[in-house]
């Protein structure tokens, strides 16, 4: 059942609405209602007039676009996506979730699920610093904190793995377990002088040991999970458990992961086309994914860091061979590159996504990682060649076979705006700059406001179903991941970006200057 907005205070029970929210970094509004009466564009606070149509696919088709005026419009939409995530709160005694369908489990996870939300409430807290956001905040987290192992039920593991269509994803780090860990090790970091920081820890702790000894698996070399080296499956867990090593510190666990990792290693397969291939959607399948989420350039990124904390030489040459057939596969476009979406099939080498999951959005977060550890100009090669290819195809004005007509973090322009505001901290180049702000014009633009000044964005989850319209409130498949993307859009155009960020993005947290 949704909801009404009615404000944290009646929303959170008292031992939550006592605590105050020190932030990392300093305050950048804090006057919420003084931003919300500052000068806006009247396209972008009148209710909306898009109709199902202007989000309809066509190949080559232009999304709607609206260039914000001034900062005020990125946060201005922003705070309408809150006030309409609000209206699926739910108040517990542990706390806060947040749920669209009722006849569903409720879902935990970081993709689409309550901790998602809360972590969107992080970022609200961090850039705004006003107490109901950073209650309702720590109220989803504590909830989290409370309910992780729920994910492990059987009704809540199969509609996890049976939405994606792939067995173990709730064990993994996105849809699962580790995912929740992954916030709440953020809460922990935000909230450090507040008296919750200690239970998020103890939470994340409990999660790491769920890993390291009760579901973890015996193999030839160390322990495993799901038997797939993917990022949203084992691949993801070790991403969990390093930055639980890094943000608690905890010699044992390192030894864990250094085992953990010689198993991963196992997994690596020199292919025919050149180079080592990870194969997250399994050895078993007819065709195989490349990309972040399942692939090598996934598998890649995880070796980098693995060699980042044990300076053990194997993990940056694998990763190296990871690139090595990354650019194998890759096709050329008009200009640059780009890594199809599948190589098998009848669509092998025909279908190049854009976002996060199978596109430039996450994969150029391993180039990226491993011009940071590996001084070679291949690196920084492969990023413009990438970003050549995703403007070689429309990116981000134009619809296509890769970038259908959806803008979410996951798979469309929430994702790709904020992997190059990433690139932009790195070097300042004005076209890393100029292309993330191209992606806040289209959300912008596809944005749907209602009558009461809430807003949401109406998009087709599934490529394979574009006439299939939803609006969803998930980090990575709806509203809370797009509404942080333009938080970022908002800090950019004050001069003030600041972005704290988790293991799966490697990219500086304030521009280097």
């Amino acid at each position: 059942m949704k909801r009404p907005n009615t404000g944290a205070k009646q929303l959170a029970s008292e031992k939550f609405s006592s605590n105050k929210a020190p932030l990392r970094h300093n305050v950048l509004v804090k006057n919420i209602e003084e931003v919300k009466g500052s000068t806006m564009c009247e396209a972008c606070s009148i209710e909306s007039n898009q109709t199902p149509q202007d989000m309809a696919y066509t190949p080559g088709k232009p999304f709607p676009t609206h260039h914000a005026q001034n900062a005020s419009d990125y946060l201005n939409a922003a705070l309408s996506a809150e006030r309409w995530i609000a209206t699926f709160e739910h108040r517990t005694p542990e706390g806060i979730f947040w749920q669209q369908n009722a006849s569903q489990p409720i879902d935990l996870s970081l993709y689409s699920g309550s901790a998602g939300v809360a972590y969107f409430y992080l970022k609200l807290t961090e850039v705004t610093g006003n107490a109901e956001f950073a209650e309702k905040a720590r109220c989803g987290l504590s909830y989290a904190a409370a309910h992780w192992r729920d994910l492990l039920l059987p009704e809540q593991a199969a509609f996890q793995d049976n939405r994606e269509g792939v067995p173990g994803v709730h064990l993994g780090a996105h849809m699962g377990v580790g995912g929740v860990g992954l916030v709440l090790i953020e809460g922990a970091k935000t909230f450090a002088e507040s008296r919750d920081a200690e239970k998020y820890r103890r939470a994340a702790q409990a999660i790491g040991r769920f890993y390291t000894d009760e579901s973890a698996q015996q193999g030839e070399n160390g322990p495993y999970w799901t038997g797939s080296p993917a990022l949203l499956m084992d691949g993801g867990i070790m991403l969990f458990l390093i930055a639980l090593y890094e943000t608690f510190g905890d010699q044992q666990l390192l030894e864990f992961i250094k085992a953990a990792g010689a198993q991963y290693l196992r997994w690596g397969a020199e292919s025919p086309r050149g180079g080592v291939d990870f194969n997250g959607a399994g050895i078993e399948t007819p065709f195989d994914w490349p990309n972040f989420a399942f692939g090598s350039a996934g598998s890649g990124y995880l070796l980098a860091h693995l060699f980042r904390i044990t300076g053990d030489a194997r993990y940056l040459e694998v990763a190296r061979r990871c690139a090595d057939f990354l650019d194998a596969v890759a096709v050329p476009q008009k200009r640059g590159k780009l890594i199809p979406h599948k190589l098998g099939g009848d669509d092998e080498f025909t279908v190049f996504y854009l976002g996060y999951c199978h596109g430039i959005a996450g994969t150029l977060r391993f180039p990226t990682l491993m011009g940071t550890l590996d001084n070679d100009i291949r690196w920084a090669t492969m990023v413009n060649q990438l970003a050549d290819g995703a403007e070689a195809l429309g990116a981000p004005e134009h619809m296509s076979a890769g970038l259908w007509n959806t803008v979410c973090y996951c798979c469309g322009h929430a994702g790709m705006a904020h992997t190059f505001l990433g690139l932009y901290c790195i070097d300042g180049s004005p076209r890393w700059r100029e292309f993330a702000t191209r992606c806040g014009d289209i959300l912008l633009g596809s944005m749907k406001t209602h009558a009461d000044g809430s807003a949401s964005w109406p998009f087709a989850w599934e490529r394979v179903h574009p006439e299939e319209l939803s609006q969803r409130i998930g980090f990575y498949d709806g509203a809370a991941g797009i509404a942080s993307t333009l938080l970022e859009l908002f800090m950019l155009e004050r001069d003030d970006y600041h972005w704290p960020r988790m293991i799966d993005d490697p990219f500086p947290e304030d521009p280097r200057r």
